[in-house]
């Protein structure tokens, strides 16, 4: 590096004393060489994925909707859907010539339905508790009656019910000897209620047997209260179908120990209702159902004699 003397300012030629004048000639330092200021690069971040809340917020619901199908979906399949009930026979106005007639009940989803009662003109006559919910039961009066059938759950609330209507007609004398046919018809007519009769005598003692094993569980079942009201119902009609007979002088004290073979069916199923109702209430039902006990013991005595008598003179029971 050149450099220049101080004192005679002539060039020193990078000595250290100026070869002119001898004066010491002081080096210039050279600035100090700093380096080029070093940039120091950032950590690198890695990327931070996108949040899909709304994405996994769908999947969700999906998996609850899947859930959800799969335990509503097996009990709509076990229910079945809505309860329909037809009355498939009698048919609308048809007419009934005979003491009793068939009725016939088509109803859909059967696993809803705990029973279906069939009413006559809004007089309970039967309740029916599994299929085919089928039933005989007495036609009534000559005219027209109301027919329905009405399907209830297991705790009795109703679920459906259809109506039709049909006629009741006396059978047709057919021209012959009056004296002869009036008791060959009654024959006929009184033979059809004796085995009606007998239908209700075996449905009593059943609905009795019922009653007293669930005395121990303290209530007495709705549907089980349905079915002896149903059989209270059915021997009052068989009274006043026998009350209507009419028998020929030769018939006359058949006519009487059937009258009296009724009234005893129809206290019997009297007691039953009056005593389960009494018994649900907490009441005296023990009062009620001694009057069927009696009632029963004297159907007893006379229902065998009775028929003998019956079949003695020609009807065939």
């Amino acid at each position: 590096m050149t450099s220049v003397c101080p004192n005679c300012g002539k060039e020193t030629g990078g000595s250290r004393f100026c070869p002119h004048c001898g004066v010491q000639v002081r080096q210039a330092v050279p600035p100090p060489v700093v380096p080029p200021a070093q940039t120091t690069p950032y950590a690198a971040v890695p990327a931070q994925p996108k949040k899909h809340t709304g994405l996994w917020i769908a999947v969700a619901l999906l998996a609850l909707v899947i859930v959800a199908a799969a335990i509503v979906v097996p009990l709509l399949l076990l229910r079945g859907g809505e309860v329909e009930v037809k009355i498939a026979s009698p048919s609308q106005s048809q007419k009934i010539k005979s003491a009793n007639m068939d009725v016939s009940v088509d109803v859909t989803n059967q696993g809803d339905v705990g029973w279906v009662s069939i009413y006559v003109d809004g007089v309970i006559q039967d309740a029916v508790k599994k299929p085919p919910f089928e039933a005989s039961i007495p036609t009534g009066e000559p005219g027209m009656h109301g027919l329905k059938a009405t399907a209830y759950d297991r705790n009795g609330k109703m679920l459906a019910e259809d109506k039709t209507s049909y006629w009741s007609v006396p059978e047709e004398n057919g021209g012959e000897d009056e004296t002869e046919l009036g008791t060959e018809q009654y024959k006929k007519a009184v033979a059809a209620q004796v085995n009606e009769a007998s239908v209700l005598d075996a449905r009593i003692k059943n609905a009795a047997n019922q009653i007293n094993n669930q005395l121990s569980k303290k209530y007495i079942s709705a549907s089980l209260v349905t079915d002896v009201q149903a059989l209270y119902n059915r021997t009052v009609s068989l009274l006043n179908t026998v009350q209507g007979l009419k028998p020929p002088a030769d018939m006359a004290d058949i006519q009487s120990q059937f009258l009296q073979i009724c009234q005893y069916l129809k206290t019997r199923a009297d007691a039953l209702v009056k005593g389960a109702e009494a018994f649900n209430a907490g009441g005296d039902y023990m009062a009620e159902f001694d009057k069927g006990a009696n009632a029963k013991s004297a159907f007893e005595k006379a229902w065998p004699v009775f028929l003998n008598a019956c079949r003695a003179r020609g009807i065939n029971v």
